[in-house]
């Protein structure tokens, strides 16, 4: 509906424009002939213009398949709320006020032509100056209709019959009522635009201006013009009827007088097609044709290696809670590498990551259980409770040798590569009966307790660090998982520059819905929300000059040690909160957690000297909003600590995206060197992200990738489309031909929320994105295999592309629905 609008306006613009021309260049010129063709042509291609497409024709290289993976968050992510607007009505009115007028134009045409015929069936036939005419009783003026030609009875004793015959004849042999009749119906489609009536009625006037030429020829023109007179007070049956009659007479009149066309006016006609050409340029369509440049498809790009995946048998054992552990932990991820003759193993199951580190001299059994992956002494191999496996280098190989319950596998592969494993449901809770020093127990949940520490790499002495709405607690055992709006995790060279030696170990950073807990101490009774309190939830965030990199050195370069706390070895990490004011000056600072009076002196007097910040936004408006900081006291002789590879995340891991990918380490990228980040929760994550996203999904955007992607244009929008996407090898190898359409709700800040394929009716539409590969010559014996009537495959690479796109900066879509068309073609 939006798109029709549009391309009527853009039609109405040209039929302006064409009417400008004529109007400076034709009106006044006695070259009716020319003004016979250009002005209904003129009307027909401002209908034509906006249709026209030019294809910008890009090649690019078919990327390849990108792996998905997990990735760790190098900078606190803050979460966005999205906003639903209710659709705008204002298209539907004016198209419903178009529609309208359509049907009255129309009525009134159907009705004028009705008459005529109605007319020409009552009247008389009779024969004047050789030529047939119809008489009818009415008192209108002479006019004719196709090939009729009708007079009024009162017309008869004109002294200028023959005069008015002949004019009425000439309208009938050169079939001027074919032109009014298509000027009329092009003036259906725009009866809104004034220049559509001004170029209706100069239609009309210019086959008056050549009938009246045509008879002065052979007339006296003084004569003729009295005829004309005389039938000035006639009435007209029809408007768009031709008949000679008094209207425009002066005009007429003023056109007999003038002279013969001069010879410069073939000159002036070609003025037309410069204005043709800019007509085109500025209103026609732009298109980006993308020529993928495909690699022929081999069988390694199209199946996956055998050796990658080991699945066990699927233990169907239950815990002693009678709950089926399958529905608990449902996957083990495991990665393999072969370093410096040794092995590095790297878990992830449930939501434990471990690292497991060995000599390849020695032939190391392992054991997988809900805690994650431990080293296991040969004799609990009986334990069909867990996965067992054993690894070891034969000669120039890796040997692996799996276990669960009963089954058994074995797989080898070259120390050079580095192997994923996945075991899809492979392990078991059970609390079978089991040695003394393995005895363990199984908390109100079913989860197991007790493991004997030589039996698995978690320690406590290993625990992240876990900041709650900004503070610091040891303890969250207690905190309803309900309320967990989003996670994110910072580590190494991050989380020890925002949080010092505390952050050694990772920092978990937990954001709750009720944004009101107090944390005064480390108990976990103590964990509760503050009744009646509301801390704000800024749509972004406040920030200080410099950024968090900025923030640690102010802090740092600002310390002055307390000598009580320096001579008697005191040192830690001081948190203080305090309120960024809607002015960006701190205020309200306070020792959220302390650890002596001097070091918490201290730390509050550097943060009241903290410079003014950037305001937080919430709705577009300036806001106060809560803020905490560490301030890390460190002792130069205090000894290091060493820090082991685990970490340990909550109940549930968000899904990490990096400019656009899945990315398996975000380590190298540094705080500064991010432009955003953007955490989408529920509906809006698992709508773009499928299963993947039903934990969060948080979605990072470096400098340097929003530079090089800055979308602020359409046409910037349609090409990133045409860049990042392909064409399916598997469709290209079926010839597999399809047109994909998507709306994408985009947030006030441009961001992606949803892809649907169901129209809201107020979308924007960008121009359609062609796709082009080339066809499989051997396609009998492919299509054969390949069914896909929904094109799927042509969707999932649609969402592939638009899961890639960074913000879109047009304030023309923000907060708005956008049509995407995408149309896969084979040549």
């Amino acid at each position: 509906m939006e798109n029709y609008l549009i391309y009527i306006g853009k039609a109405a613009l040209a039929a302006g424009a064409f009417y400008l021309a004529y109007l400076v260049l034709f009106q006044n010129r006695k070259q009716f002939v020319f003004n016979r063709i250009y002005l209904p042509v003129s009307l027909a291609l401002s209908f034509i213009i906006p249709l026209i497409t030019f294809t910008t024709v890009k090649y690019i290289e078919a990327p390849a398949t990108d792996t998905n993976s997990f990735a760790f968050l190098s900078q606190a992510a803050v979460a966005t709320e999205t906003y639903s607007e209710s659709p705008s009505l204002w298209p539907h009115y004016l198209f419903g006020m178009y529609l309208l007028g359509i049907f009255g134009f129309l009525f009134h045409l159907l009705a004028g032509h009705f008459n005529a015929i109605r007319m020409v069936q009552k009247s008389r036939a009779k024969n004047l100056f050789g030529h047939h005419v119809h008489i009818t009783k009415k008192d209108v003026h002479p006019f004719s209709f196709f090939s009729k030609i009708v007079l009024s009875e009162k017309t008869l004793n004109s002294p200028n019959l023959e005069m008015i015959v002949a004019h009425e004849n000439i309208h009938v042999k050169e079939k001027h009522t074919l032109d009014i009749l298509i000027a009329e119906i092009l003036f259906l489609l725009q009866w809104f635009n004034p220049f559509a009536w001004l170029l209706k009625d100069a239609v009309k006037n210019n086959l008056e201006y050549k009938t009246d030429d045509e008879i002065v020829k052979t007339n006296d023109p003084q004569t003729y013009q009295l005829a004309m007179v005389a039938l000035a007070d006639k009435r007209g049956v029809a408007p768009f009827l031709t008949a000679l009659n008094g209207s425009q007479l002066k005009n007429r009149i003023i056109m007999m007088k003038k002279k013969t066309e001069n010879k410069f006016a073939p000159l002036k006609q070609l003025i037309i097609l410069p204005l043709l050409a800019v007509l085109v340029m500025g209103l026609s369509n732009r298109e980006v044709k993308t020529e993928i440049v495909q690699h022929q498809a081999t069988d390694s790009e199209n199946i996956l290696p055998e050796n990658n995946l080991m699945d066990p048998v699927p233990s169907s054992t239950k815990n002693q809670t009678g709950s089926d552990t399958e529905k608990e932990i449902k996957k083990f991820l495991l990665s393999i590498e072969f370093k410096d003759n040794q092995f590095i193993l790297h878990g992830l199951k449930g939501c434990a990551f471990t690292e497991l580190t060995f000599s390849a001299n020695t032939k190391m059994p392992v054991a997988i259980n809900e805690f994650g992956m431990t080293s296991a002494e040969t004799g609990n191999s009986a334990d069909d409770s867990r996965f067992l496996f054993e690894i070891e280098k034969v000669d120039d190989l890796i040997k692996l040798t799996g276990k669960s319950g009963t089954a058994w596998k074995e797989l080898t592969f070259s120390p050079a590569s580095k192997k994923h494993l996945v075991s899809e449901a492979g392990v078991s809770m059970a609390n079978k009966p089991q040695a003394a020093k393995n005895e363990t127990k199984t908390d109100s949940h079913g989860r197991r307790t007790g493991l004997p520490p030589s039996s698995t790499l978690i320690d406590t002495s290993t625990e992240p660090l876990y900041i709650i709405d900004g503070k610091p607690t040891e303890n969250i055992s207690q905190l309803p998982p309900d309320d967990i709006e989003s996670i994110s995790v910072l580590k190494n060279a991050s989380s020890t520059a925002l949080y010092g030696s505390k952050g050694k170990n990772g920092v978990i950073l937990i954001t709750t819905k009720s944004k009101s807990y107090d944390y005064l101490n480390d108990n976990a009774q103590n964990v509760r929300p503050i009744p009646g309190e509301e801390l704000k939830n800024p749509d972004e965030m406040p920030q200080f000059p410099g950024g968090e990199i900025g923030l640690k050195e102010f802090i740092d370069n600002s310390i002055v040690y307390p000598e009580r706390a320096r001579k008697n070895g005191i040192n830690g990490t001081v948190y203080v909160d305090f309120v960024i004011s809607k002015s960006g000056k701190v205020t309200d600072a306070r020792i959220s957690r302390g650890v002596d009076p001097d070091l918490d002196k201290e730390a509050l007097r550097i943060v009241n000297t903290l410079p003014p910040w950037r305001p937080g936004r919430k709705d577009g408006k300036l806001v106060d909003v809560s803020y905490t900081v560490p301030v890390d006291f460190v002792l130069k002789d205090a000894p290091a600590k060493a820090s082991l590879a685990t970490s340990t995340i909550l109940s549930t891991k968000p899904l990490y995206i990096l400019d656009g990918k899945e990315t398996e380490s975000i380590d190298d990228i540094l705080p500064k060197d991010i432009e955003s980040i953007d955490v989408l929760k529920g509906e809006s994550a698992t709508n773009l992200y499928g299963e993947k996203g039903k934990d969060g999904v948080i979605i990072i955007t470096s400098k340097k990738y929003a530079e090089q992607n800055k979308i602020t244009t359409e046409m910037e929008l349609r090409k990133f489309i045409a860049e990042k996407i392909k064409y399916p090898v598997v469709a290209r190898n079926a010839n597999k031909e399809g047109t994909v359409q998507f709306f994408i709700e985009l947030s006030n800040s441009g961001r992606v929320m949803k892809i649907s394929e169901k129209t809201s009716g107020d979308e924007q539409f960008l121009d359609e994105v062609v796709v082009v590969g080339y066809k499989n010559k051997d396609d009998v014996i492919i299509k054969n295999d390949f069914i896909d009537t929904e094109n799927s495959v042509l969707k999932n690479e649609v969402k592939r592309t638009i899961r890639q796109l960074p913000k879109i900066e047009m304030p023309e879509y923000e907060g708005k629905t956008v049509g995407i068309t995408v149309k896969f073609m084979l040549q």
